[in-house]
């Protein structure tokens, strides 16, 4: 079997994407793709289709992006289909996940938005909205264990506060104490069974707009994000971690130790350049 492709299947190929309607931009990215996939051929040698195309793909993992090699393997099935290669064609790629780190603030960017939140306060009265903050800050709450807190939720004797988590599993933390003064005024604040008179898309708005007068795109999700990798950073043991983000799994819970290699990096720069 000839597992190759020579500058005349490039040409007709390119006459077949036109043929198919396909925009300027899609055709060019398209050649380029498959004269990527030529030039590679023509350096191996192998016995079928799908042996060549899998060893691509295993190269274009170590160059690029998942969406990388997905293209690549869309183009290479096109080209398939125009020239009726059924090895590849009947070829079932699965494809490994691609894991997105997540965003975070710095401490510099968390200090200041904590700092806004109490200035916001002050303009307005809206004194539960610093409180909202920290405990998603300092504690990783989610906008929806905020908004969902009740006045007996809080223990002052004991300063923990409980937390009814997912699949009704109840989880109970150590209130920090940058949060018990806030803690005491909202309960002043509150009467009510709820410790806040938010809803779910008043306190999104109301976090979105402090980020924008910060010059971030803030979503409520990054300040638990952020709550964690400050944790590892100040050498929280990684289990506490878990506990305090109710994580079922550890594994979920390291994917904030990527985060902390910058620090690493600083560390070690001062170390040895010192």
């Amino acid at each position: 079997m000839d597992v190759k492709i020579t500058d005349t299947d490039i040409e007709e190929f390119e006459e077949y994407l036109r043929s198919t309607g396909k925009n300027r931009n899609t055709i060019s990215s398209y050649i380029a793709s498959i004269k990527k996939f030529k030039s590679f051929l023509a350096k191996r040698e192998f016995s079928s289709w799908d042996k060549a195309v899998l060893s691509y793909l295993a190269l274009r993992s170590d160059e690029g992006s998942i969406s990388t090699m997905r293209h690549s393997y869309a183009v290479i099935r096109t080209y398939a289909h125009f020239k009726e290669i059924p090895e590849i064609l009947l070829m079932k790629h699965k494809w490994a996940r691609a894991q997105k780190l997540p965003e975070v603030l710095t401490t510099s960017q968390r200090v200041a938005l904590e700092k806004l939140a109490m200035q916001v306060a002050g303009e307005s009265g809206e004194y539960n909205l610093i409180l909202a903050v920290f405990l998603m800050t300092r504690l990783g709450l989610r906008i929806s264990e905020v908004i969902n807190l009740k006045r007996e939720d809080i223990n002052i004797k004991e300063w923990t506060l409980r937390l009814t988590g997912k699949g009704s599993k109840d989880a109970v933390l150590p209130i920090p104490n940058a949060l018990k003064p806030h803690i005491k005024y909202t309960l002043k604040l509150e009467k009510n069974g709820r410790l806040f008179n938010y809803s779910r898309t008043t306190l999104w708005r109301r976090i979105k707009e402090l980020g924008r007068r910060l010059g971030i795109n803030l979503k409520p999700h990054t300040l638990r994000h952020t709550c964690a990798t400050e944790l590892l950073k100040k050498g929280v043991n990684l289990r506490a971690v878990q506990k305090v983000l109710r994580h079922s799994s550890l594994a979920t819970t390291q994917v904030y130790t990527h985060l902390t290699v910058d620090d690493i990096r600083e560390e070690l720069k001062r170390a040895w350049e010192e």
